[in-house]
């Protein structure tokens, strides 16, 4: 069994680990912040078309939907649709 003064030993030298661990936390995180601040799209969205992609996506969807529909090709069609949709996405955008 360990004795008290090793264990005391070792919970000091945890408690200085776990110090030196949250001082780097704490310099990492300034250090993010600054980058955040000088990044020049800080605060911007990703894409400033976002919402008129997602609805052209939809309409896309609706109308593939409709053609798969008036054409009968039955649940290969509809399976297929959503692949289509995507390659369509990926080439427009």
């Amino acid at each position: 069994m360990v004795e008290a003064p090793e264990r005391d030993a070792s919970r000091g030298n945890i408690h200085r680990d776990l110090a030196a661990l949250r001082k780097d936390v704490a310099a990492l995180r300034r250090q993010i912040d600054a980058m955040h601040r000088h990044s020049p799209r800080a605060g911007r969205p990703r894409e400033d078309h976002s919402w008129l992609r997602i609805a052209l996506t939809i309409a896309a969807t609706a109308l593939l939907g409709n053609l798969v529909q008036r054409l009968r090709l039955g649940t290969a069609g509809a399976a297929a649709m959503p692949m289509i949709v995507a390659k369509a996405d990926r080439r427009l955008w």
